[in-house]
């Protein structure tokens, strides 16, 4: 409801008041779009990460240095997997583009494992599509000499029995990935 003065008329305290919160709303949008760019060191340089010339599938992995983890395969482009990436040791985790030895890609993909029907006499309207399990396939790159040194896929468990929603897929694997990671020796 307005706010009258003495003399009947709409006072200016709820304009300037409405005209605070806008300004403060738009200035906050503006200030935090401006701090994500220049806080994200890595905006616009995973590409580099993806020029590989050799592949050699080792079956001794290791870390070199200090790693970024790159999610790729998305409508994204590559970029930094955030939550892989924060999940990893401080001492792991590069905070620059200069400080990556290694590179970890990280491609996101479904397995269909089984197809949910709703039970026989059902009434209630259930999902019905493809089971799937959550994956990651993980490629770990040696970024001084341009080569992936072990491709490895982790999957979360199997998907639930029944799925009252509109699509059920398992756990997501990627506490797996960081724990594999984590465990490599070091160089």
């Amino acid at each position: 409801m307005p706010t009258y003065s003495k003399n009947g008329k709409l006072g200016w305290a709820p304009l300037i008041f409405t005209g605070a919160i806008i300004g403060t709303l738009i200035l906050f949008g503006v200030a935090s779009r401006v701090y994500m760019k220049a806080t994200d060191p890595f905006d616009g340089k995973c590409e580099q990460y993806l020029e590989i010339t050799a592949k050699q599938d080792s079956a001794n992995p290791y870390l070199r240095g200090q790693i970024v983890v790159v999610a790729i395969g998305s409508r994204d482009g590559p970029h930094v997997n955030s939550q892989m990436q924060n999940a990893l040791p401080s001492d792991l985790r590069a905070r620059r583009p200069a400080d990556v030895a290694t590179a970890v890609l990280s491609e996101l993909y479904f397995a269909t494992e089984g197809y949910y029907a709703p039970p026989i006499g059902a009434k209630a309207r259930q999902y019905q599509g493809p089971a799937s399990r959550e994956c990651y396939k993980v490629s770990i790159i040696d970024v001084p000499m341009r080569k992936i040194i072990k491709e490895r896929s982790f999957c979360d468990g199997p998907p639930p029995p029944t799925c009252p929603g509109s699509s059920c897929v398992g756990s997501d694997p990627s506490p797996e990935v960081v724990a594999y990671l984590i465990a490599l020796p070091r160089k």
